[in-house]
């Protein structure tokens, strides 16, 4: 009765099945409404007839196998452009590796006498190498990390104060105002910071992780100056000329650079992460190993912002060249972009000031996003629970999408009872001296990638005893206790170095101290002086857990300050300010 629209959806749904290109889909549609305006106007049989016959002709085998052979012809020439995009793009950033992207993408010389082909045992040696000890256990160990923690304490370049005055002129330097956005002050197993401190995200993630950490232990007195940025310098004293002690959460260019590491902040409270540990434990007992699909896992962001330095977008070079594997082995990789994806970069091609690496991600970009149409994505919509990692034998980490520095990502990969692959990176975390390519993992790059998954995956018995070796990883390095310890010995040992004690031990002398250089105002202001008692609750959720209160300024009256926190600290009167 109404022959036009209902039956023009049924030759869509008809047609969109049996004709396999767009361009016959949209040339049959073309033909139907004409002759379905005829029959509107001349509804007689003949007209119905041309308009099925028609409609019978443009689906008929030998249109629809055009249709193949142009779909296939466009494959072709498509993925003949992506293999194209991805042959420069190793060929710019592979041999400048070192110098351009400080040495993420490059291929580590083999050690003379090994195999330089992953394939011809390379990789085995290093997985056999724990076969040397009766149980691998003996490689997975705190000692190597705290030796570490240690070495980064002395070697930082800054002499260490003998006397108390000295002690006492470098904590003055730490109290400067222009720190107050980047210090932590523990007294008598209490944190402080001023309000300033907590209005960045990181560092109130850090502000919450150690005041969770004074809630199971008891803290030595010591002011911490954090930095979350992983490419330094440390802090220094207002003229620029003295380093101070800092903490950093990574180093991206390794060890040498000065700093003591520290855990990232993305741990949260001690509480939070022994949740996730568990949800996660639980992941690993309800997925065996042997049911896992055999492909390597990652999904992430991959962005890059116009206008910035090429050397700001090294992590998604790095992202996008892994990501590619999964269009050449897509029955080995499963690395894909879930959000922040591969937005239009042809309009930045060509740009005088786009450095070479750029112009090879574009294009790589570019041809990704041409060939993730033709069903074999790079991007997906689909988000994907960490607990849920545990589906896969193996699980990867890449660096972060910015300075190409740690992840987030992968706290959590230790937990899951899957074989961890890194990427071959110069950037370090506090926990890495007690890793080993072979036994706790095994490292890849984008050239590498593919014969080393073709090794790893023909040994199962590697397999289990690189899974095994990364849960002992996260059991003894990085559970909630785990991280509590360190914390503690970070102090330790900056106190044991830096004689810290010799001042902050003494009230008499905390006091002349804080009252002659601890700039900080009564009362929350826009500038952010107010100095203020941090407490963590796990009663709470998410930022609210991290409560705080007026701490006063005078350090006394800060360690005399009300033990309970159920009960809402009294506002003091101006008159009361003004006498004080």
């Amino acid at each position: 009765r109404r022959p036009g629209r209902p039956l023009l959806s049924v030759l869509s749904a008809h047609l969109g099945r049996r004709a396999s290109t767009a361009r016959c889909l949209g040339r049959a549609l073309s033909h139907a409404r004409f002759f379905l305006s005829m029959a509107r106007r001349r509804p007689g049989r003949t007209a119905w007839w041309v308009a099925l016959s028609t409609t019978r002709l443009l689906v008929s085998p030998r249109t629809v196998s055009e249709g193949r052979a142009l779909r296939s012809e466009t494959t072709t020439k498509t993925a003949e452009r992506f293999d194209a995009a991805l042959r420069t793009a190793r060929s710019v950033w592979q041999p400048d590796a070192h110098v351009v992207l400080n040495g993420m993408l490059a291929r580590d010389a083999p050690a003379a006498g090994e195999e330089e082909d992953p394939a011809s045992g390379l990789l085995q040696k290093r997985i056999a190498e724990h076969e040397k000890h009766h149980d691998s256990d003996d490689l997975i160990s705190e000692a190597a990390m705290f030796a570490e923690l240690r070495r980064s304490v002395e070697a930082f370049p800054v002499a260490r104060p003998e006397t108390g005055a000295e002690v006492a002129a470098l904590l003055a330097a730490m109290l400067d105002s222009k720190l107050n956005e980047r210090r932590l002050v523990v007294l008598d197993g209490r944190v402080f910071a001023h309000e300033v401190f907590l209005r960045r995200h990181k560092r109130r993630l850090h502000a919450m992780m150690l005041a969770s950490v004074a809630r199971e232990l008891k803290l030595p007195n010591a002011l911490l100056v954090v930095d979350e940025n992983t490419a330094g310098p440390p802090a220094t004293t207002r003229d620029g000329r003295t380093p101070l002690p800092t903490l950093v959460i990574a180093k991206l260019r390794g060890y040498d650079a000065p700093g003591v590491l520290v855990p990232n902040p993305y741990f949260g409270g001690l509480d939070d992460w022994g949740r996730d540990v568990g949800a996660m434990r639980d992941s690993q007992r309800a997925h065996p190993f042997e049911e896992r699909a055999r492909r390597v896992f990652w999904r992430g962001q991959i962005e890059f912002k116009a206008g910035q330095p090429c050397e700001a977008s090294l992590g998604n070079y790095v992202r996008l060249a892994i990501a590619a594997l999964s269009v050449s082995y897509p029955d080995e990789f499963d690395v894909r972009c879930t959000t922040l994806c591969l937005t239009d970069y042809g309009k930045y091609i060509g740009d005088a000031t786009t450095c070479d690496p750029e112009r090879a991600f574009f294009a790589l970009a570019r041809a990704a996003r041409d060939v993730s149409k033709l069903n074999y994505p790079i991007v997906t919509n689909a988000t994907i629970d960490r607990a849920d990692y545990a589906k896969w034998r193996y699980v990867l980490n890449l660096p972060g999408r910015a300075l190409g520095s740690y992840s987030r990502n992968l706290n959590h990969l230790w937990f899951l009872g899957s074989v961890v692959l890194l990427h071959d990176a110069p950037y370090v975390e506090w926990y890495y001296p007690s890793l080993r390519n072979g036994v706790s993992h095994v490292a890849l790059n984008s050239t590498t990638a593919h014969d080393v998954f073709r090794v790893l995956d023909a040994d199962s018995e590697a397999q289990r005893r690189l899974a095994r070796a990364a849960g002992l990883v996260g059991e003894r390095l990085l559970c909630p206790s785990c991280l509590a310890r360190y914390w503690r010995r970070t102090l330790v040992e900056l106190r044991r170095h830096f004689r810290y004690g010799a001042v902050l031990d003494d009230p008499v002398a905390t006091q002349r101290l804080f009252e002659d250089h601890l700039k900080c105002s009564p009362d929350v202001d826009a500038q952010g002086s107010a100095l203020l008692e941090l407490h963590y609750d796990p009663s709470k959720k998410g930022d609210a857990k991290l409560r705080s209160r007026n701490a006063r300024c005078r350090p006394l009256e800060m360690l005399a300050a009300e033990s309970s926190w159920d009960v809402a600290p009294q506002k003091e009167g101006r008159a009361t300010q003004r006498r004080r």
